[in-house]
């Protein structure tokens, strides 16, 4: 790879849109546990009640704990990572700001630093 050419703005955009798409997940999942427990309800039998339960306590849970995890760890990598890249560029900006100036106050002199 040649350089990095992230564009924090972008990257920013990008976040805002999964968060909100994140939040519009919560908000399904949240209802689902209340339509899920009405249909099986609606069933009156222990053995799909238990069976239901049964099914997203071992496999729906577990997974969609797995996709929210991921969520929020892309997230936050995403975020840690375009902020260390800003904070590198502002370092090397000022390094190289620190170094125009000393070399603007270099002894004059021929370009060897001998005296002229």
């Amino acid at each position: 790879m040649a350089g990095w050419s992230i564009q924090p703005q972008g990257v920013l955009d990008v976040l805002t849109r999964v968060n909100g798409e994140a939040e519009e997940l919560g908000t399904a999942l949240g209802s689902l546990s209340t339509n899920l427990g009405a249909a099986v309800t609606a069933t009156n039998s222990a053995a799909i009640s238990e069976a239901v339960q049964g099914y997203f306590e071992t496999v729906e849970g577990p997974r969609l704990t797995g996709i929210s995890t991921r969520i929020t760890a892309s997230v936050t990598g995403a975020s840690s990572a375009t902020e260390a890249y800003v904070q590198g560029d502002y370092e090397m900006a000022a390094t190289s700001q620190r170094e125009q100036v000393d070399l603007v106050n270099l002894p004059r002199g021929d370009r060897h630093g001998l005296p002229q």
